[in-house]
């Protein structure tokens, strides 16, 4: 799946709209795999 430059600079502001501690990313680490797994890709966990 390719992404559109729209599509990332919406990803980009969703994340900049979870402030988390460094190491601690936990929210940001979910909301990316959900966006992985939206590819039907495999991925390592």
């Amino acid at each position: 799946m390719i992404l559109t430059e729209e599509e990332l600079i919406q990803i980009r502001r969703h994340l900049h709209q979870i402030p988390e501690l460094a190491l601690k990313e936990f929210k940001t680490h979910d909301y990316l795999l959900n966006i992985i797994k939206s590819f039907n890709q495999d991925y390592l966990k």
